[in-house]
């Protein structure tokens, strides 16, 4: 039981951590604590490394991009969320604890999100797709996979509806990302 409680402390949204050191620094440590990664504004490569978080005053570094794997990132850990400013593309792939009520929370970066990809997630239905309806700016969705998903028709025909400038592709082919190909 002890793991357990440890575990969800790790992952469990920490609104004092946040205030602290800001809500970039704040999401990238959750984000590689949960076995994700960050690219940050006019950086080339992406950071997934705890020690490789570069230090600065608070606000220096802006989240512009986030990658999560076979993370093991929670609905709850989207709070982290909150704040970040120049987040542009999000991309989650075989993270099984991500279910519907994390789009809920993409709200949060709906002036700055332009695209996101998600890809083998095994809790997201119908419902959890609709959430990105309200994502006016987004102008690229990729899906692929996603079991939960019983009538894609509908859920295409009402993001595309919604988001005219978008462009949506859902492609149960599309190849698995890089970090699952080297294990």
């Amino acid at each position: 039981m002890e793991l357990a409680k440890y575990y969800l402390e790790q992952v469990r949204y920490d609104r004092k951590r946040a205030r602290e050191i800001g809500p970039d620094r704040a999401c990238t440590e959750w984000l590689l604590r949960c076995g994700g990664s960050v690219r940050f504004k006019h950086w080339g490569s992406f950071i997934s490394n705890y020690n490789t978080i570069p230090t600065g005053a608070s606000g220096q570094f802006h989240i512009e991009e986030i990658r999560a794997v076979n993370a093991c990132i929670t609905s709850e850990g989207f709070a982290y969320l909150d704040g970040l400013s120049h987040l542009k593309k999000i991309h989650l792939e075989k993270c099984d604890q991500v279910a519907d009520s994390s789009f809920a929370r993409c709200n949060k970066v709906k002036e700055t999100l332009e695209s996101i990809t998600l890809i083998d997630l095994t809790q997201i239905s119908d419902n959890g797709l609709a959430y990105l309806a309200g994502l006016k700016n987004l102008k690229q969705i990729d899906l692929a996979r996603l079991p939960n998903v019983k009538n894609r028709e509908a859920v295409m025909k009402l993001l595309k509806n919604e988001l005219p400038q978008c462009t949506i592709i859902y492609n149960d082919e599309h190849p698995p990302a890089f970090e699952l190909k080297e294990k």
